[in-house]
Order: C-alpha cells, then sequence, then structure tokens
C-alpha cells in the first residue's frame, strides 16, 4: 500500500487514469475489466473532485489530491472482487464517505497484480494561528551553548532583526477560534497512522474474509 499526493493541477490527469478516460496506453488491456467501488457522482470523478475542493484554502503547494494505492499480495488465494470490497470497506471508514473521491479497481493491465486507487481529498479542518504579542520567544541556555550571539534570557529575533512571538490560535469576534480549512495528507494520516496502517488492514481484511493470512503486512518471507 503506498500513499501518494498530487497538485491541483496533476489531479485531472491523474483522475483520467484512474477511470481510465484517457486514450490508448500500452499496457493496458482494454478488454479487461476496471470499476468503481465508490458512489458514483454527476460529473464523474473531477466533478466529486471540485466538489469536495469547494471552499477549500488551496495554495501553491498544496497538494489536494491524494491516494492510496493498495495491491493485492500474490500469494492471496482468495477472489479478487471480494479483496478490494473489503480493503474499501476499510478505507471508507478510515477516510470518511465525505472526503472520498473514486475507488477504482485496475485488473487491465497484463502482467501486473490487480490494485485499487482509492482516491480522496484530505480535508483537514484546524485553527488559524498568530503571533502573541505580549509574549516574544526568549533565548534558552541551549540555545546559547549553540550559538553565543543568541545570549539566554533576551529576545529571540530572526535574521532580518524581526521579534519572534509566541504563535496562538487566532480569536474571532465571537471569541472562539478562527478556523480554516484545507487539504493535507500529513495531517489526517500521521507517521504514527501510517506505520499502523499496514497491520490495521491486515486484522480488518482476515476478519472480513475469513482467513488467518492475507499478505498485506510482510512476514519474514
Amino acid at each position: 500500500m503506498h500513499l501518494a499526493t498530487y497538485s491541483n493541477r496533476d489531479a485531472g490527469r491523474m483522475l483520467a487514469h484512474y477511470e481510465r478516460s484517457i486514450g490508448e496506453r500500452d499496457h493496458i488491456d482494454r478488454d479487461l475489466p476496471v470499476y468503481n467501488l465508490a458512489p458514483e457522482h454527476d460529473g464523474g470523478s473531477l466533478g466529486r473532485y471540485r466538489e469536495l475542493c469547494e471552499g477549500l484554502e488551496i495554495g501553491a503547494k498544496t497538494k489536494p489530491l491524494a491516494d492510496l494505492v493498495v495491491t493485492m499480495p500474490k500469494g492471496f488465494e482468495g477472489g479478487v472482487g471480494e479483496f478490494f470490497r473489503a480493503a474499501y470497506g476499510f478505507l471508507r471508514d478510515r477516510v470518511g464517505d465525505g472526503r472520498i473521491v473514486s475507488a477504482y479497481v485496475h485488473l487491465d493491465e497484463p502482467g501486473a497484480q490487480p490494485h485499487m486507487h482509492f482516491a480522496f481529498v484530505p480535508i483537514v479542518e484546524s485553527a488559524v494561528m498568530t503571533n502573541d504579542k505580549a509574549h516574544p520567544l526568549r533565548w534558552t541556555a541551549r540555545d546559547e551553548e549553540k550559538n553565543p550571539d543568541h545570549r539566554a534570557g533576551t529576545v529571540k529575533r530572526d535574521s532580518k532583526g524581526t521579534v519572534r512571538y509566541r504563535r496562538v490560535p487566532l480569536v474571532g469576534d465571537d471569541g472562539k477560534p478562527v478556523m480554516r480549512r484545507t487539504a493535507t495528507a500529513s495531517k489526517l494520516f500521521t507517521k504514527a497512522d501510517m506505520a499502523a496502517l499496514h497491520p490495521e488492514m491486515e486484522k480488518h481484511l482476515c476478519a472480513a474474509l475469513g482467513v488467518e493470512r492475507v499478505g498485506v503486512l510482510l512476514d519474514e518471507d
């Protein structure tokens, strides 16, 4: 299983790849099946993607399209369809219906293992941060050990001489934190989440498929 993220500029090309609304490709056999496990939406995958991105703060460095590629293990002896339905159910519960774009299963690449592109917009909501002008940061004794110019107890300044302050949530006129909605895969799936993803999926698939081992989690062999 692999997580990839794409910019808004590249999203259309990747979504077309998932749903095969593209020109001829040498590695694709058009007579073999491709199907989507996620609900269909007006406007197809691109329409769904644009719908989910509406109202989000998307900057030049934002990557609002995320793709979890799930490959069926070579040692798995069960049915292809039941494997991907179970995998889809697991990821749907983790990501949430309100973030899913599509989940295309590709069986049309001869010589390649069947795999699913689970595409979603990693929508997250976080507080807008601002400088607390009442609390400038100060250099510590440890900072001074590393750099004698950073005298302990003095106010921190950046390379341009600007004072650095403690960052705190911005509060609106209603007294509540001002929130922003954007798309950040690393906040929806932290490093700890990614480390746990394979063993958790293996456990889920074993229970769903009624087997002792699926092979999503690698063993000594």
